[in-house]
């Protein structure tokens, strides 16, 4: 199974961070913790973010210390990972961020999307009647949407001539698919998400 991640685009963003703190102006409006996959980088993003919210500068040394006094600094890969971030993202430009953070973005909308995906898959035994099923695919719909939510798009996926489980199976198949390795913006099979 995939993991419907973009760990590149993480690193790269938190390392331009670290170097520059104007990439957070840029990135923070995109993004927000939850949507970076690794458990690490999400502690450095709280990190820049209690950072910033103290005017402290985001470099490598002050976020290294808030981890630190927090007790989550090797949890976060430690001094050396933060560096080796920093090291990696020197060239970043404001167009990196957003293509970035639309990555991240994406694969963080994919992974929602998928939870919702099983959910329905699990769930469509469950139902009686065509009652419950004519409010289970309501609320069903309303969860995608709510995973989509994130994009700004809209979706079409529970409309046409396949019944909402065939649905749930197909993009439940298409995001099991590992991401292809040789771009950053890996395509999510999934129109919906990869029209960005």
């Amino acid at each position: 199974m995939g993991d419907l991640n973009d760990d590149r685009a993480e690193r790269a963003l938190l390392g331009a961070i670290l170097v520059s703190a104007r990439h957070w102006d840029e990135a923070r409006p995109q993004l927000r913790a939850e949507d970076l996959w690794g458990e690490r980088h999400r502690i450095i993003w709280r990190a820049l973010d209690a950072a910033a919210a103290d005017g402290m500068p985001l470099d490598p040394a002050s976020v290294a210390r808030i981890l630190e006094v927090g007790g989550k600094l090797q949890a976060a890969g430690g001094d050396a990972y933060l560096l080796e971030l920093a090291a990696e993202a020197a060239y970043a430009t404001a167009e990196h961020i957003d293509r970035w953070a639309r990555s991240i973005r994406r694969w963080a909308s994919a992974r929602a999307l998928r939870a919702v995906c099983q959910r329905c898959i699990d769930e469509t035994e469950k139902i009686a009647t065509s009652a419950d099923a004519e409010e289970w695919a309501e609320s069903r719909e309303r969860d995608v949407s709510v995973a989509l939510a994130p994009l700004r798009r809209p979706t079409d996926m529970l409309r046409g001539e396949q019944t909402i489980g065939e649905t749930a199976q197909r993009a439940r198949r298409t995001l099991d698919t590992p991401p292809r390795p040789d771009d950053i913006l890996t395509e999510t099979g999934i129109p919906e998400i990869d029209e960005l």
